[in-house]
C-alpha cells in the first residue's frame, strides 16, 4: 500500500502555482491590507476594586486528556473494519484519504477509496482510479459514523471515478460536514436531513483543505495557492488571501494565520488586515498554538531525532529546544487549551511536553500500537480525544 499524507495536517504538500479559475471568483472580495501604524499606547490609571470577588474555578472533566492523566490514555475505538464494511470494500484494499471528528466527539466522518491511490497528496494526483477495468470498485466513498456505536449515520453520494475526498471538517455545532472533493468542489452536507445544503466552491483545486473558525462565522477554503474566506452570515466569499497550506484560526476567531512565500502571515478576521508576519526558519513539520503566539518546528525526514524548536511569533526569537525521540517527526500539535505540545513520530510514538516550563511529560502515550505509514493526528474538540490515522488503523484515543 503506497504511503500518503493527509492534506491538512502537515506542511509536506507541494503546492501548484496555478491560479484558481472558479466561477466564484466573480464575486467581490476584499484585498488584504498591510498593517496600519500602531498608535503609542497610553496608560490608564487602574482603580482598585472596593472588594475582592473570588471566582470558583470551572472543574475540568475527568475524561479530558491532561498532563495528569496521560498514562491512562488508551485506544477506545478502531474504525477501520467498520468503515470497510459500511463502504462495502476489502479492508486490505482500502485507503482512507481524510477523516474528521465533530467537536463534541459524537460523529466521525471518513472519506477514502477502495483501492490504493495512484499517488499521495504531495504529487497533486490523488484520484481514485475508477477507470481501471480490473478494479471497477475504485471509486471514492464518504460516510459518517456514530463515534461510540460505530454505526453509519449517513452516506454522502460523492463517488465519481477519478475523484477523491481530500479534506473534511465539521461545523462547531456538529450539524454540518464541509468536505472537499479533488479536483474541483467544496460543499456542505446537512447531517440531519441527509442532503447537500450548498456548494461553496466549484473550480480548480490542488490538495484542498478546509478550516472553520471556532465561532462558525468563517470557513477558510484553501483551493490552489490561495485561501478563500466564506462568510456564513452573508453566504458569500468575502476575501482572497495568498496561502499554500492549511490556514489556522485563533481560538477566539479574531485572527487567521496563513503560510505564503516562506512566511506566516496573520490577518484580523472581518477586516482581513495584516497584523503580524514572521518567517518560518526551515522546511519543516510545524504547529502553531491556539492563540497564534508560539510556533513549534522540527526538521522533516531524513532528519531523524531532530530537535523540536519553539519560537515566539511576535519577535521571531527561539525560546526553547526540545529533545525529540527516535524516528522522524511526522506531526506536531498543541493541545486546544495550549497547555501541551505533542509530537508523533512516523512510527506513531507519541510524546508530550508542557508549554509552561517545557518539561517532558510522557512518552508512548496511548500505548504501543504497530503503526505503518502514519498519515494523520488531530485533537478532537476540547482534548477529550484524538484521532490517529495510518495504514489499517483509524483509532479514537482517550481516557476511558
Amino acid at each position: 500500500m503506497s504511503p500518503r499524507v493527509l492534506a491538512g495536517f502537515v506542511c509536506l504538500l507541494v503546492v501548484l502555482s496555478t491560479s484558481c479559475t472558479s466561477q466564484m471568483t466573480q464575486l467581490p472580495v476584499t484585498t488584504p491590507q498591510p498593517p496600519a501604524e500602531t498608535a503609542t499606547p497610553t496608560t490608564t490609571p487602574v482603580v482598585a476594586p472596593s472588594a475582592t470577588v473570588t471566582v470558583e474555578a470551572t472543574p475540568v472533566p475527568t475524561d479530558v486528556i491532561s498532563p495528569g492523566n496521560l498514562e491512562q490514555v488508551e485506544l477506545l475505538h478502531q474504525y477501520w473494519l467498520a468503515v470497510a464494511t459500511a463502504a462495502g470494500v476489502d479492508p486490505y484494499e482500502m485507503d482512507i484519504s481524510a477523516a474528521a471528528a465533530s467537536p463534541d466527539g459524537r460523529l466521525i466522518a471518513v472519506g477514502g477509496c477502495s483501492k490504493p491511490l495512484e499517488a499521495d497528496l504531495r504529487s497533486g494526483n490523488i484520484y481514485c482510479n475508477g477507470a481501471d477495468p480490473e478494479s471497477p470498485d475504485g471509486v471514492p466513498f464518504l460516510i459518517i459514523l456514530d463515534a461510540n456505536t460505530e454505526s453509519v449515520v449517513g452516506t454522502i453520494p460523492e463517488n465519481e471515478a477519478k475523484t477523491t475526498i481530500a479534506d473534511l471538517a465539521f461545523t462547531p455545532d456538529g450539524e454540518k460536514l464541509v468536505y472537499a472533493v479533488q479536483p474541483n468542489k467544496i460543499a456542505v452536507w446537512d447531517i440531519a436531513s441527509g442532503r447537500l445544503e450548498s456548494t461553496l466552491w466549484e473550480g480548480e483545486t490542488s490538495a484542498p483543505s478546509i478550516t472553520i473558525s471556532p465561532d462558525g462565522r468563517w470557513i477558510a477554503l484553501k483551493t490552489t495557492d490561495q485561501v478563500n474566506i466564506w462568510d456564513t452570515a452573508s453566504e458569500e466569499l468575502v476575501a482572497e488571501i495568498p496561502g499554500y497550506f492549511r490556514p489556522q484560526f485563533s481560538l477566539d476567531s479574531q485572527r487567521v494565520l496563513v503560510y505564503h512565500d516562506q512566511q506566516f502571515v496573520v490577518y484580523e478576521t472581518g477586516t482581513w488586515t495584516e497584523v503580524l508576519r514572521f518567517g518560518i526558519p526551515c522546511d519543516c513539520v510545524y504547529a502553531v498554538s491556539s492563540d497564534l503566539s508560539q510556533l513549534a518546528t522540527a526538521e522533516r525526514a531524513p532528519a531523524e531525532s531532530a530537535p523540536i524548536l519553539i519560537w515566539d511569533t511576535s519577535t521571531g526569537a527561539q525560546i526553547e529546544s526540545l529533545e525529540a525521540g527516535e524516528g522522524f517527526t511526522a506531526f506536531l500539535a498543541f493541545s486546544p487549551d495550549g497547555s501541551m505540545l505533542w509530537r508523533a513520530s512516523n512510527r506513531g510514538d507519541l510524546t508530550a511536553w508542557d508549554t509552561g516550563e517545557w518539561n517532558f511529560l510522557a512518552e508512548n502515550i496511548g500505548g504501543i500500537t504497530p503503526i505503518f505509514n502514519l498519515q494523520g493526528f488531530q485533537f478532537v474538540g476540547n482534548s477529550r480525544h484524538y484521532l490517529l490515522l495510518s495504514d489499517l488503523l483509524l483509532g479514537l484515543y482517550g481516557v476511558p
